[in-house]
């Protein structure tokens, strides 16, 4: 037994040196991070890839205005600022749109929360609209169960929402929509804080290290109290 217990130190160690990556900063789309071709970061135990932004509308603020900061408390995940506003004081309609796409993955990712502060006057309106797609880099082609939707609103003031997925997965794709609209008549909207979360259950292998760890201390007690009735 003395001899399985450096062994099993070993394979602790091991286990516990994390893989080098590139930890997500705060930065902007319009960024050499964010906005560049194959940009990878990591939160925790979460890798955010394949970035991606497309702005429309008759307002369109320029992709470097569009700010990410990381959210490093789990549920890990990112606070966006698209910074969105328009106002319509009789010189006619305005909308603005960002859409934001990316991919998370990592072990046991079970839920999407998603939550904003639009606000409006008149006959103005904001929403978010995410698209969701289970195991898959890209939303393409994606159907059935493993798709959904998510949003929230201002008006009606809904302020967050969260999907609860069937099972954890390690893999989802999603398609951020953020939208203000000063509708018709006399009215204005605006979006500056957009956040993302994403839980994780315990994997299997965290438990089992959990037990290899549980073992170690066994047999470390186990040869100490050996070792004192000699």
């Amino acid at each position: 037994m003395k001899k399985l217990l450096p062994v099993l130190i070993a394979v602790l160690a091991l286990a516990a040196v994390p893989a080098k990556a590139t930890t997500c900063v705060p930065g902007n789309m319009g960024s050499s991070s964010y906005g560049a071709a194959g940009f990878t970061c990591t939160i925790g135990s979460l890798t955010f890839s394949n970035f991606l932004t497309n702005i429309s509308g008759s307002i369109q603020p320029p992709a470097a205005g569009v700010t990410v900061t990381p959210i490093t408390t789990a549920p890990d995940g990112f606070t966006f600022n698209p910074a969105l506003g328009v106002s319509n004081t009789g010189g006619g309609y305005q909308v603005s749109d960002v859409t934001i796409y990316y991919t998370i993955s990592g072990p046991g990712i079970d839920d999407l929360d998603l939550g904003f502060n639009g606000a409006y006057s008149g006959t103005g309106m904001t929403d978010v609209s995410e698209l969701w797609c289970l195991n898959a880099a890209t939303l393409v082609g994606c159907s059935g169960a493993n798709a959904g939707l998510i949003s929230v609103s201002n008006p009606p003031p809904v302020y967050n929402n969260t999907i609860t997925f069937a099972a954890p997965v390690s893999m989802v794709s999603v398609a951020k929509d953020m939208l203000v609209d000063t509708g018709s008549g006399i009215g204005g909207a605006s979006i500056t804080s957009v956040t993302n979360n994403y839980s994780q259950v315990p994997e299997s292998a965290s438990l089992t290290l959990l037990g290899l760890g549980l073992l170690g201390l066994a047999v470390a007690k186990r040869s100490k109290l050996g070792q004192l009735s000699l």
